[in-house]
């Protein structure tokens, strides 16, 4: 429905539509503090099940190419060191 301002489609700005997809596959593949992370290839597989949906299926099919061809650095975050000051 386009929550707040009725936006859909080729509407939506492009940034914001590559913001979602790119923010979204990150969450994924470095999880939360209450959700684990996916593998990568379950977030791809995620993001293709909600292509066409929730993602604009081009820049779905932008991500993973850039996936495919080694051209994002993806690694999940490691959890920071807890300082043991007292």
């Amino acid at each position: 429905q386009g929550y707040p301002d009725g936006l859909a489609g080729d509407s939506i700005p492009l940034g914001a539509r590559i913001r979602a997809v790119a923010d979204a596959f990150s969450v994924m593949v470095n999880g939360r503090v209450y959700r684990a992370p996916l593998s990568q290839s379950e977030a791809q597989a995620e993001v293709v099940r909600c292509s066409g949906t929730h993602f604009d299926p081009m820049v779905v099919n932008v991500l993973l190419q850039l996936v495919d061809e080694g051209g994002l650095d993806i690694h999940p975050k490691r959890p920071l060191k807890q300082s043991s000051s007292s």
